[in-house]
């Protein structure tokens, strides 16, 4: 039996849907490793392991970084051993249909203590520390050993080959008009049959994090640097959220054109209505299918257009 089977996740879809089991697991103590809430002087440390040890050929910022741990109602837990961190683990306010949930990301073991158990050491810890109890899990390339409700891909474009020419300026969210800007974001959310909350300060425009509109339309990318193989050092843009029900082809346009004058070289998006025709017709290539499970939560598998939060 794999250590999900003893956790109070859902073994299969008959049960009814958004029941929650009530139950807290158990926290898994180790006297080798101790569990901390991360303290924001040591961000340069952490932006290094997460660096070192996350996703191959992503590079964070300090700025994308600091913005995730200060984000309020967030949690940052880092396992460490001899004062060195060997884990981290991080999770963010989400909403689902009315339900309070957190978004868990950046989950990461150093290289040399892989396969050693220390994942469910992260997981038993930030499911325990806040009072948020349902958890919401984004699995890459394969599924957890349970039900997951949701399921999409990434797909990479070049922004220099795609763009043409835009005739409509997008313009940058702040703190001048972030309240409005939001607003039209919730009154967009309440439309959908699937309704998935982030907080307001997720859209406000920063180094790393950029949001742009135009009347109704609202569009946020995060900003990383990627290297790897012999691609060199380029800068990625990945839309984490679109109204893409307003779609037409000058909006997409002006959107390169934002990456463009920032000398972003590529831009990942998701399998949405927004997209799904560009994705064809301008040959962006697939890459890995991801996968959301929900903790402690039975949410009915959907193929409604959710959006995956990268806070």
């Amino acid at each position: 039996m794999t250590w999900w089977h003893t956790q109070p996740v859902y073994p299969s879809n008959t049960i009814q849907l958004w029941e929650t089991i009530g139950i807290i697991p158990p926290f898994i103590e180790n006297d080798t490793f101790k569990i901390y809430q991360f303290n924001i002087i040591y961000i340069q440390q952490l932006l290094q392991f997460i660096n070192n040890n996350y996703l191959t050929g992503y590079r964070l910022t300090n700025d994308y970084l600091y913005r995730k741990i200060k984000l309020q109602g967030s949690v940052s837990l880092v396992l460490m051993e001899n004062n060195i961190i060997i884990g981290f683990i991080y999770s963010s306010p989400m909403k689902i249909n009315n339900i309070e949930c957190a978004y868990v990301d950046l989950m990461t073991v150093s290289k040399e203590h892989r396969n050693s158990g220390l994942a469910k050491i992260l997981i038993s810890a930030i499911t325990n520390f806040s009072k948020t109890k349902h958890y919401i899990h984004k699995k890459d390339k394969t599924p957890l050993p349970f039900p997951y409700f949701f399921t999409t891909r990434h797909y990479t474009g070049n922004v220099k080959l795609n763009y043409k020419k835009h005739s409509l300026n997008l313009m940058p969210v702040n703190d001048t008009n972030i309240d409005t800007i939001y607003s039209s974001y919730l009154k967009w959310s309440n439309n959908q049959e699937f309704k998935s909350v982030v907080p307001k300060d997720t859209f406000i425009s920063s180094e790393s994090v950029k949001t742009f509109y135009h009347n109704d339309f609202i569009v946020s990318f995060a900003i990383f640097n990627f290297t790897y193989g012999f691609m060199r050092n380029v800068k990625i843009a990945e839309i984490f959220f679109i109204n893409y029900s307003l779609y037409h082809p000058e909006l997409y346009q002006s959107l390169l054109y934002q990456l463009k004058v920032q000398d972003i070289e590529f831009i990942i998006v998701q399998n949405n209505s927004f997209f799904r025709e560009i994705i064809l017709r301008d040959n962006y290539l697939e890459s890995m299918e991801l996968f959301l499970h929900s903790f402690n939560l039975n949410i009915p598998n959907t193929i409604c257009e959710l959006q995956l939060p990268v806070f």
